[in-house]
C-alpha cells in the first residue's frame, strides 16, 4: 500500500523578529525606508481557523499564523511588519505590510 504524502508546511529561511511586528502604521524610533508589500500568514486551513475561532484552540492558531506571517515577510527581505491585523472570517488569518526599517 502506498504511503500518503504529508502536507507541506511553509518553510522560510528568515523570520522577522516578533518585536518588529505591530498593529501600528509605524514603529516608534524607526524610519521606514522601503515598503515590500502585503504579507499574510495562515493557520493551516480556513476550516481549521473557523473551528479554532469557536473553540479554545484560537491561541495556537494565532501563533501558527504569526509564525507564517513573520516567515513570509522575512522571505521578502523585510525586517519589520506594520499594520498587522487578524481575521477569523478569512483564509488569511494574519496579514500586514512588510517593510524595511532603520533606527532614527
Amino acid at each position: 500500500m502506498k504511503e500518503m504524502a504529508k502536507p507541506k508546511q511553509e518553510q522560510h529561511a528568515v523570520l522577522v523578529d516578533p518585536k518588529f511586528s505591530t498593529t501600528l502604521n509605524t514603529i516608534p524610533g524607526y524610519k521606514i525606508v522601503k515598503y515590500l508589500g502585503h504579507v499574510r500568514g495562515s493557520a493551516q486551513s480556513y476550516k481549521a481557523v473557523m473551528e479554532a475561532c469557536e473553540e479554545q484552540l484560537l491561541a495556537s492558531h494565532y501563533d501558527l499564523a504569526i509564525h507564517s506571517l513573520l516567515g513570509h515577510a522575512g522571505a521578502l527581505g523585510a525586517n519589520a511588519i506594520i499594520s498587522v491585523r487578524f481575521d477569523c472570517s478569512a483564509n488569511s488569518f494574519a496579514h500586514g505590510t512588510a517593510v524595511v526599517v532603520v533606527p532614527v
